[in-house]
């Protein structure tokens, strides 16, 4: 009977791949190769970001050594740089050891990786910021095999899951979150993994399924904090599933939890008890009006399908394209879910809006009635992102296999402005010098300025902006750090304070006379009282 379903599915695949014309197969064949190709092409191009830096000087352990060697002195683009990438005086276990000893925002799953991919890498290339952020990118890409099967396990249909895949690689959210230097395509590795593991391990009822999965909520865990979510989102799945009984699958399901929470309560206990927690809760303190939100979530989920226009990169004519596809990209979510919820079976139904719920429905309740606004970075709802695509992916997909004519043409319809949509973005935001998950979009042209003057020093009074303005300005650019004093070289003939601290400022401007020359980058020139 197993031999028999198998083949009937097979030759149902295979009838439901006639139904797509070739033109569509060709569009879902180049939307994968080119979301591929974006992912490693220009790493070097987009501003590195603070968040970047942080990450950079932790995975590295220069952090405290940069500050040291910063605080009164005056060091050169190359000086800064060697702080950013591999410590020549550690080995790779002595840098590991490092990791593990020191607790921040994130589990050490992902620097430790990093780690691994910088020694090795170094060896063939010596642009740091290159090799950091294609390890981020080659996670991505494992997140697409994750995502294809976990369409296979879930819709048990290579057409959704085809579809799935299409959309994720050519979609803006994932190739900028492919590309920065934070654990966030290790997240949607581990969630599209570890929910395919999870499936499996109910539909083959084999012991060594529950250990893989066991493994994968280890893994998941120690790769982002933020999978606890998905936790929830698979526990809440199984109660449903077993109607609230205790029953053997569930048992397994929990004990394999148990096992992989266990693993990494060690971590936890001492990042709970560190001050990372208070920063990591600081970053999200924000407040923000119920329209607000409403708007936020609007742009950020048609973003995660279409996004090229940025205004500080983009003409208006980009402008007037998202605008016009937005309500086009919001019917199709909205329909899908609306479909997903009417007609769909209830494994499928009840696996993903699990998932939407409890990652990203239920902070966004909490948002709307404690008025703050951690749903307005989509970053920490990547699940839910992730859910919302299936959702898509499996409406479409059903469309396109359908015997009726005019819902293959609305499915194919749908597919390919999404496609075309996807390129688009992934295009405009390839060849852009920052974009929403780099942040920092006046960098490139503050780095523009100081580039015009000769031999220039830049007085920073937070170590990120140096980090980062090194990679966008010349070589004979210098940096100074100013923390417990005041007092600048006067040595250089061109001087540019950057972004400083309110009380730093105002100390210089007892001091010096201090002319506005950028004003939304903060970026001003400094001369002595008694120079004229």
């Amino acid at each position: 009977m197993q031999v028999i379903k198998i083949f009937m599915l097979k030759n149902q695949t295979m009838q439901d791949w006639l139904k797509i014309p070739l033109w569509l197969k060709t569009l879902i064949v180049l939307s994968i190769l080119l979301g591929i190709f974006f992912r490693f092409y220009n790493l070097e191009l987009k501003v590195y970001s603070f968040d970047e830096t942080f990450t950079s000087t932790y995975m590295y352990g220069q952090h405290t050594k940069a500050f040291n060697n910063f605080d009164g002195a005056v060091l050169s683009v190359s000086d800064i740089q060697k702080y950013l990438f591999i410590d020549p005086d550690k080995s790779l276990i002595q840098s590991i050891q490092q990791v593990l000893s020191k607790i921040y925002v994130f589990p050490p799953l992902y620097p430790v990786l990093g780690l691994i991919w910088s020694y090795l890498f170094s060896f063939f290339s010596h642009d740091s910021l290159t090799i950091q952020r294609s390890f981020s990118a080659f996670l991505s890409l494992l997140s697409l095999v994750g995502i294809y099967w976990l369409g296979i396990e879930l819709f048990e249909s290579k057409i959704s899951a085809s579809v799935a895949v299409a959309i994720a690689a050519i979609s803006p959210f994932h190739l900028q979150y492919a590309q920065v230097i934070r654990p966030y395509s290790i997240l949607i590795a581990a969630t599209a993994f570890s929910s395919a593991c999870l499936l499996r391990a109910i539909h083959k009822k084999i012991k060594i399924w529950w250990i893989f999965y066991a493994l994968s909520v280890a893994l998941g865990l120690y790769a982002n904090v933020l999978f606890g979510f998905v936790l929830v989102a698979h526990t809440g799945y199984l109660f449903i599933t077993e109607k609230f009984r205790i029953t053997e699958r569930l048992i397994a399901y929990l004990t394999s939890v148990g096992i992989g929470t266990l693993v990494f309560m060690p971590w936890f206990v001492t990042f709970l008890t560190a001050n990372a927690l208070e920063y990591s809760v600081d970053q999200v303190s924000e407040r923000e009006s119920w329209m607000g939100l409403i708007k936020a979530w609007s742009r950020a989920i048609q973003g995660v399908f279409v996004d090229v226009y940025n205004p500080w990169f983009s003409s208006n004519l980009f402008r007037v394209f998202q605008a016009a596809l937005a309500p086009i990209v919001l019917t199709i979510v909205a329909v899908s879910i609306y479909r997903l919820c009417r007609e769909t079976s209830g494994k499928i139904r009840t696996f993903l809006l699990a998932l939407a719920i409890a990652s990203g429905v239920s902070l966004m309740l909490k948002d709307l009635i404690m008025g703050s606004a951690i749903t307005t970075r989509l970053r920490y709802l990547i699940p839910f992102v992730l859910s919302t695509e299936l959702m898509v992916a499996y409406y479409i997909g059903r469309l396109l296999s359908t015997k009726q004519t005019f819902s293959r043409k609305v499915g194919q319809f749908a597919l390919s402005i999404l496609i075309i949509g996807g390129m688009a973005s992934c295009l405009i935001i390839s060849q852009a010098r920052s974009w929403t998950a780099f942040g920092s979009p006046h960098f490139p042209k503050t780095a523009d300025i100081i580039r015009q003057a000769n031999h220039p020093l830049v007085v920073v009074t937070h170590l990120d902006r140096a980090f980062s303005m090194s990679y966008l300005v010349d070589k004979d650019t210098s940096f100074k750090l100013l923390q417990k004093t005041t007092t600048i070289p006067e040595s250089f003939s061109t001087i540019f304070l950057l972004e400083p601290s309110t009380d730093i400022f105002d100390k210089l401007k007892e001091k010096y006379k201090i002319k506005t020359i950028d004003e939304k980058g903060e970026l001003f020139q400094v001369k002595p009282l008694n120079r004229i």
